[in-house]
């Protein structure tokens, strides 16, 4: 009975009560989230830190291959323009070298005179100059295609994945 009239007459103690139960619950809980919203926030801040190193890293790597390849392209381009010269000026001075002993005659038996046009009609069906022009033309050709495809290959054989 004593329990009754005293919660008749301090009644209003009880919702107070629950109230200040729930309050220091609240409290806890948005503490709690407070440290694990801020483990969470500082995790994602060092993996932030991470990715931004990390790629920093594979953007350093990505410019050196670039530069390597680009300087080992360069060499090749280089390599290739000087064999090509080279092998031109030598077919170059072979021609100049064949059409000067063509047109002295210095082909067959010196002691029969020789009419180097004629001799090159006769076997072949031009003037010696075209002939021996159009033989320059395709040795040209030849030897540049020769070269593209070396360059080709060798171009093609640079390793551009920058892994060793």
């Amino acid at each position: 009975m004593t329990a009754l009239l005293l919660i008749r007459r301090f009644w209003w103690t009880i919702p107070i009560a629950l109230l200040f139960a729930l309050w220091m619950r609240a409290d806890n809980l948005r503490a709690h989230y407070k440290k694990s919203w801020q483990a969470v926030t500082t995790e994602y801040a060092v993996f932030r830190t991470v990715i931004i190193d990390k790629t920093a890293e594979a953007m350093a790597k990505d410019r050196a291959n670039v530069r390597r390849v680009a300087g080992e392209q360069n060499a090749i381009n280089e390599r290739k323009a000087r064999d090509i010269e080279t092998r031109l000026g030598s077919t170059a001075a072979r021609y100049n070298r064949l059409r000067d002993k063509a047109n002295k005659g210095g082909f067959g038996d010196p002691a029969v005179p020789v009419l180097p046009d004629a001799t090159c009609k006769a076997y072949v069906g031009a003037d010696c100059d075209g002939v021996l022009a159009k033989l320059k033309a395709a040795e040209d050709q030849t030897a540049q295609l020769i070269e593209l495809q070396d360059w080709v290959s060798e171009q093609a054989a640079v390793n551009v994945t920058g892994e060793q």
